[in-house]
């Protein structure tokens, strides 16, 4: 029926470029559907499509009212929300009377994380503000290696206490993603899914109907 109505309106309208919003348009298998099955040459979802994310154009309209300056603008990232201070982080870990210690750089910081996810590790990665939304984009997450053979169980059993069914998302370089999988724009905010160009051993735990993968394309910061 979406499709349907979705079609409709390019006919009517001649409209080559299609924005959708609402809660409706969470559903990652119904965003894929319309890239792939309509005639529209663009598909853009809001991000956060749902009744938290009017509270952005509620922004965009107030700016625009207050500064006469355009309601519209790009988004870039969805790490809106509070930054903590590293006095602030320190203070929650003193008071867990947790053991923790400082890296010497961003190197060793990195270095590290790798090294425990290759050793099939879980990492709680914290930085910079936190995302506004439901889906954990690189501020706020939990890492896991997709070639851990116990990731789905521990994750969802033993740390967030859900379903085995929640899909997981394959966070990749965006420059590289082309490599492994068919996604559109929407993955950079999670908000569809890719196609697996090629079987790869260990990643058909992550599919839909063996192909389509939640896929979380990730660009260079500043």
């Amino acid at each position: 029926m979406v499709l349907k109505i979705a079609e409709h309106f390019r006919e009517t309208t001649g409209a080559d470029s299609l924005c959708l919003a609402g809660g409706v348009f969470q559903n990652v298998l119904l965003v894929r559907a319309i890239e792939q099955r309509s005639s529209f040459r663009n598909v853009y979802v809001q991000p956060v499509a749902g009744n938290a994310g009017t509270s952005l154009g509620a922004a965009f309209l107030a700016r625009k009212k207050a500064t006469g300056r355009s309601g519209r603008a790009p988004l870039d990232s969805l790490a809106l929300g509070p930054e903590p201070t590293s006095q602030e982080i320190k203070s929650v870990l003193d008071n867990c009377k947790i053991v923790y210690r400082y890296p010497s750089g961003e190197d060793q910081l990195l270095a590290e994380t790798a090294h425990h996810l290759e050793r099939g590790k879980i990492v709680a990665w914290c930085q910079g503000r936190s995302e506004f939304g439901h889906r954990a984009l690189g501020n706020r997450s939990l890492l896991a290696s997709p070639f851990n053979e116990y990731v789905l169980d521990n994750v969802n059993q033993f740390i967030k206490h859900r379903e085995e069914f929640h899909p997981f998302a394959l966070s990749v370089p965006a420059e590289r993603a082309h490599e492994w999988f068919d996604c559109g724009p929407n993955c950079r905010f999670m908000a569809s899914l890719g196609d697996l160009k090629n079987p790869i051993a260990g990643l058909e735990r992550f599919t839909f109907n063996g192909a389509a993968i939640r896929v979380h394309t990730v660009e260079k910061t500043s």
